[in-house]
């Protein structure tokens, strides 16, 4: 495939998946993806690639995301170097039959979200981590960073009206009401909000209508990572996002981007001069939010080994001076 044929495919594509056909709209191969160029967010993003994947047999592998800001010239230059023929353009009448949805939610959100076997393979990594490590399992996960200290943050826009502020004890028993966990797991988030709200992190949420349809929490002490064997730790001016969920019934909506924009808009008035997060290398959907569309860095990485049970974490964090790399103990961020 030609670069210019890469280039009529990937825009055709791009019209199709996620600008519904609009002809009319320029998109200039220099444009990046998020709301500085095409304007795409981390659904769209994750459509339009899922379907380039798919339609032509490519990976796009997570290094690809990891270094920096992507234009629409760089996806069109990789599919241009992966690509002999490409497969004609599906419209809305000779587009396949849908293939049968699983049985579970979560297994349609990722393969949904992913692409079916990204998606597959992040259910059977999400099998392994939940029973797998009686005997063996091994995760990989991306260390980024998000420096808060260049500009004010805008909070990006959801598909459905939302208010936001710092989450309170009289929260819990909504929550626990109104089914924003599955029933299984209900006591353990209830239990890990009060104990984080005690230990004095920061909890944003977002509501629809008086309901709370967003979770983000924010620590400026250190991350929970008890479950990998390492502690990690934040130097001063940092502070640690993790866990942002949404409720199942919310979904695809773009709450948790709107959400996590908001929440870095709040550590950075809080004083915090960075924030870093933890992602799975299996969740390509938040890799490229993050990294694409809301200038995070990958920084490091962590990859932990599960031996009967027992957790031991590699860890290697880049630095001016050619970074440093250790296992177990204590890792400072």
């Amino acid at each position: 495939m030609t670069r210019d044929e890469a280039a009529e495919y990937v825009v055709a594509t791009l019209r199709r998946t996620v600008w519904l056909g609009a002809t009319e709209r320029t998109a200039s191969l220099e444009q990046p993806l998020g709301a500085d160029g095409l304007g795409l967010d981390s659904l769209g993003v994750v459509e339009f690639l899922s379907e380039l994947e798919s339609s032509l047999h490519i990976h796009f592998p997570d290094e690809f995301w990891s270094r920096g800001p992507r234009t629409l010239g760089d996806i069109v230059e990789f599919v241009a170097e992966r690509r002999g023929t490409p497969a004609p353009v599906a419209t809305a009448e000779s587009a396949p039959a849908a293939v049968a949805r699983p049985a579970t939610d979560e297994v349609r959100a990722a393969i949904h979200e992913q692409g079916f076997w990204r998606g597959l393979g992040w259910v059977v990594q999400r099998i392994q981590e939940r029973y797998g490590r009686v005997l063996y399992a091994r995760q990989r996960q991306l260390l980024l960073e998000r420096d808060l200290t260049a500009e004010s943050i805008r909070v990006a826009a959801a598909a459905l009206p939302l208010e936001f502020r710092a989450a309170r004890p009289a929260d819990v028993p909504a929550l626990a009401a109104s089914a924003f966990w599955s029933r299984s797991r209900t006591d353990y988030w209830l239990r890990l909000f009060q104990e984080r709200y005690a230990a004095g992190s920061h909890c944003f949420v977002a509501l629809h209508q008086g309901q709370i349809v967003g979770i983000d929490w924010v620590s400026g002490k250190k991350a929970d990572t008890a479950l990998i064997g390492l502690q990690v730790a934040m130097r001063p001016g940092t502070c640690v996002g993790e866990n942002l969920m949404e409720h199942r019934a919310y979904r695809h909506q773009g709450i948790g981007m709107a959400l996590l924009t908001y929440s870095l808009e709040q550590s950075r008035v809080m004083g915090y001069a960075r924030q870093v997060t933890l992602v799975s290398a299996w969740n390509h959907r938040m890799l490229v939010t993050a990294v694409q569309l809301l200038g995070f860095q990958v920084t490091g990485e962590l990859v932990t080994t599960w031996r009967l049970g027992r957790p031991r974490t590699a860890w290697r964090v880049d630095g001016p001076n050619g970074g440093a790399n250790g296992e177990g103990g204590t890792l400072t961020v």
